[in-house]
């Protein structure tokens, strides 16, 4: 991981956690690029499932804050991996290291 990725990560993390997202929400947008990581365009497919669950966040959600979760990482994506877009892979590391640091960030102060 290169350093400008892990800042991303960092930043990323730090973000969800400061917007009170829950962390199995961003693990399930990570399984979804995960599938899709390979295929064509995965990395603006990527952002349209987002838009997707933001649009349709009220419908699928199992709580009434999970439309919220899904615009923050919405918002998070698009200010943090928005020109990793062409490289689905890099997107895939820096989500999942994102998601791991989320976990350390809600237990020590950021």
């Amino acid at each position: 991981m290169t350093d400008t990725e892990s800042q991303l990560a960092h930043n990323l993390a730090i973000t969800l956690v400061k917007q009170e997202t829950d962390v199995n929400e961003v693990g399930k947008v990570i399984a979804y690029l995960r599938s899709i990581v390979n295929e064509p365009d995965a990395g603006l497919r990527f952002f349209s499932y987002l838009k997707t669950l933001v649009t349709h966040g009220r419908q699928i959600g199992h709580s009434g804050r999970t439309a919220g979760y899904y615009r923050s990482i919405e918002r998070a994506c698009n200010q943090y991996l928005q020109n990793q877009q062409t490289n689905a892979q890099t997107m895939l590391k820096i989500l999942g290291w994102a998601m791991r640091l989320m976990r350390y960030y809600k237990v020590i102060p950021i």
